[in-house]
């Protein structure tokens, strides 16, 4: 038997020619306007077809977690994003930690309030469910019941001056503004010390 030991490198010289004539021919094709290069586009002529899709509807409850005293109210708001048409609303409870829910009768406004609080509604999760034309989304928020006040610790003498802020400066070496003020709202009158980046 006879062998030819320049019979491979003869056919990778005939693969490298044939790739590069297939290569000129492309170039020449595409350089002339007449090549393509891609898949064809499904788009009809004069329609905007980024294929961006929607952003997704959403739901939050505000405020998404509540302590309250026995005895207080509390009211939840459902706030919607990217849901169209008239919306409609329907609120639920779960008394077994978001296992199940049932629906509350006539809950069905964008807001949804307990009169007062007590403490078989400890533990408690609150849903609700915003429909529309294009989508529905939920969100839940979860209820604490205390039957005592929580512990306030206050700073009586509050003076703005009596506190020292560093700033930490970032990469640019630029400081963020900042204001500190007593708040005389949201708990203890005169008991929070506000900070504002």
């Amino acid at each position: 038997m006879r062998c030819n030991r320049f019979f491979a490198p003869t056919l990778w010289l005939r693969a490298l020619a044939l790739v590069g004539i297939m290569s000129i021919g492309l170039i020449s094709a595409i350089g002339s306007g007449g090549g393509y290069i891609g898949l064809p586009s499904d788009c009809p002529a004069g329609l905007d077809c980024s294929h961006v899709p929607p952003p997704l509807p959403t739901v939050s409850v505000q405020p998404p977690y509540v302590t309250a005293l026995v005895g207080t109210p509390v009211t939840y708001t459902a706030e919607a994003s990217n849901i169209l048409g008239n919306l409609t609303y329907q609120w639920s409870r779960s008394f077994d930690g978001g296992a199940t829910y049932a629906d509350i009768s006539g809950a069905t406004g964008k807001t949804y309030s307990l009169a007062s609080a007590n403490l078989g509604d400890d533990a408690a999760i609150f849903a609700v469910v915003v429909r529309g034309s294009n989508a529905a989304a939920s969100a839940v928020s979860h209820l604490v019941v205390s039957a005592v006040p929580g512990v306030v610790y206050e700073d009586g003498e509050f003076q703005g001056a009596d506190w020292l802020v560093t700033p930490f400066a970032d990469s640019n070496g630029l400081s963020p503004a900042h204001t500190e003020e007593r708040v005389a709202t949201g708990g203890n009158p005169g008991a929070y010390r506000k900070m504002v980046f």
